[in-house]
């Protein structure tokens, strides 16, 4: 037993020294992350000041001429999230590269959505110009007002701006798209064509593309129809949906397409306001 006394001495030694070291190296570990948390904390809250400090890009504010530089530039009329129509700016510029694409968008809501757009966008555009998209590099630039709708609307619009910046094409200024674009060049349906309409008045247009079939909006109009029972006179109300023309509520000429190669003529067309429409 006298023998065993210096062994356990030597046992009780090593599980201190280890009983040390694992604390030390415990409180090492508990004083990093408590510095990591700090200066992450630090940073998200320098990070968000500086949001904070940040004013709302306005649609005014922005130099079309500036946003050029060698890029095709359109305005985008949309809504905002409770319906009101506002115009957002769409910058596309084609350089010399190795097929990347650049994307700067702001304001934008469905921001997924707008991405598939630009990437349909591309494809559709490059179809119709037999242009290698892999030896360019195309940048996207989306200037919004607040929080504007964004989603699939643009598409036709990224289609025509992608075309141009890849022809060198000069558009009218004057002339407006609203409209999803679908892989094999058409166009198809979207919403709140008469608040777009409107804004797109607004803001200097003369002629406003949409989606074939949407020219007309339809609306619920209540209509009052009476008979004469006996000495009574008997009327009922009903909601009736009727049609209305965009182009007489908003003043603004409405031309409806069906592909973005026939609404691509419209903003290359020197007489568009005289134009027929094209098959």
């Amino acid at each position: 037993m006298k023998r065993q006394k210096p062994l356990d001495a030597q046992r009780l030694k090593k599980e201190n020294s280890f009983l040390i070291t694992s604390t030390t190296v415990m409180f090492i570990l508990f004083v990093a992350i408590v510095v990591a948390s700090f200066r992450l904390q630090e940073r998200l809250s320098s990070q968000s000041n500086l949001i904070q400090e940040e004013e709302t890009p306005i649609i005014a504010e922005y130099n079309v001429a500036d946003l050029s530089d060698g890029a095709v530039v359109m305005k985008l009329p949309a809504v905002d999230k409770i319906g009101g129509g506002v115009v957002a700016l769409l910058s596309v510029q084609a350089q010399e590269g190795s097929g990347r694409t650049l994307v700067d968008i702001e304001g934008l809501l469905f921001f997924t959505d707008t991405q598939e757009s630009i990437t349909i966008a591309k494809k559709v555009a490059s179809d119709y110009t037999k242009i290698d998209l892999s030896k360019y590099d195309l940048t996207y630039r989306i200037y919004a007002h607040a929080d504007s709708i964004g989603g699939p609307s643009a598409g036709a619009a990224l289609a025509i701006a992608t075309i141009s910046s890849l022809q060198n094409l000069d558009l009218r200024e004057d002339v407006v798209i609203t409209g999803r674009v679908l892989p094999d060049g058409k166009i198809g349906e979207v919403s709140s064509i008469a608040a777009k309409a409107r804004i797109a008045k607004e803001n200097g247009a003369k002629v406003f593309l949409v989606p074939l079939g949407q020219g007309k909006e339809k609306v619920v109009e209540q209509k009052k129809s009476c008979t004469q029972e006996g000495k009574n006179e008997v009327c009922n109300i009903e909601n009736v949906s009727v049609e209305k023309s965009i182009e007489e509520e908003a003043g603004i000429k409405i031309v409806e397409v069906s592909t973005v190669q026939q609404a691509l003529g419209y903003f290359l067309d020197e007489d568009v306001l005289g134009a027929e429409a094209r098959g």
